[in-house]
């Protein structure tokens, strides 16, 4: 007998937490860089065959956000290690590729069309990040430090763009290989992929990695004290600090009045974010989760 959607959405769900942790966790450990971004392609495989078997555009697409705010809630719930940014782009990958399955309906095309969107996503939060906390200024800072590389070099400043341009779109190939491997693949590469998942997972509790809470709902509202002393915790972040100094280079004489600025907005904009309702937060994400029967 075929399997209903909401049980694959529930199963799937969990798969996609336990290589959250697993993965993630092996990333955390190894430093390896791009991580994030492999575990958005794992994101596409998990939702691609969540949906293979969802009557419909209108069931598939809600099926994937179903799962993507499930395995958002789980990674709200996580005891360790930033939460609401991986949230944020866990959740709004599940809504671009439930957008592709809207748009094209529940089939292969609709699938990879998905994938594609969602792939982009994870070159674009990372950069209104920082026009939300440095303005044109990063960018500006950031492009005339790339000239003077290129200059050293001895290559043309374009050829910069030309690696960005190559890497979205190595990994829109492999997000979209990912969700037509997903659609077309037979039981035995679902098995192996669940295997293999089931795995990477073990070895996560075996390392001691904390695990998310049962109960996300339940946790309670942050402090003011605990969020302010997060917010400073996050002022001294290396990649923050490092963003800030290529600012500063970059205006010179001006660099004063943006530092205080800047730290001043980015101090209020960490501090609110670890004051939201973890409980808020979560009552919001499970309205998108496909109710039960």
């Amino acid at each position: 007998m075929q399997e209903k959607p909401k049980n694959r959405v529930a199963q799937y769900a969990s798969v996609q937490a336990m290589a959250e942790i697993g993965i993630g966790s092996l990333v955390h450990s190894l430093h390896i860089p791009l991580g994030g971004h492999a575990l958005s392609i794992n994101q596409v495989l998990c939702l691609g065959l969540t949906t293979r078997q969802s009557p419909g555009r209108f069931q598939a697409s809600r099926d994937a956000l179903g799962s993507a705010s499930a395995v958002a809630l789980l990674k709200l719930s996580s005891p360790a290690g930033k939460r609401l940014m991986p949230m944020l782009a866990i959740f709004t990958q599940g809504l671009l590729f439930a957008a592709g399955l809207f748009a094209v309906g529940a089939n292969v095309i609709g699938a990879a069309l998905g994938a594609a969107l969602m792939s982009v996503w994870g070159f674009a939060q990372p950069l209104i990040m920082a026009y939300l906390l440095f303005g044109l200024t990063f960018f500006q800072a950031a492009e005339r430090l790339w000239n003077d590389v290129a200059k050293q070099l001895g290559i043309e400043a374009e050829v910069g763009i030309w690696l960005i341009v190559i890497a979205i779109v190595v990994k829109m190939i492999l997000a979209i290989f990912a969700a037509i491997l997903a659609w077309t693949s037979d039981p035995r590469f679902e098995s192996k992929y669940l295997e293999r998942v089931d795995m990477l997972w073990k070895r996560a509790k075996a390392r001691g990695m904390p695990m998310p809470a049962a109960t996300p709902v339940a946790m309670e509202t942050p402090k003011v004290g605990d969020a302010a002393r997060g917010a400073v915790t996050d002022l001294i972040n290396p990649l923050f600090l490092a963003s800030l100094f290529l600012c500063v280079l970059f205006l010179r004489e001006e660099a004063g009045m943006f530092v205080l600025r800047t730290v001043a907005l980015t101090f209020a904009l960490f501090f609110t974010i670890r004051m939201l309702s973890a409980s808020r937060l979560a009552k919001w994400l499970q309205q998108f989760q496909p109710k039960q029967n």
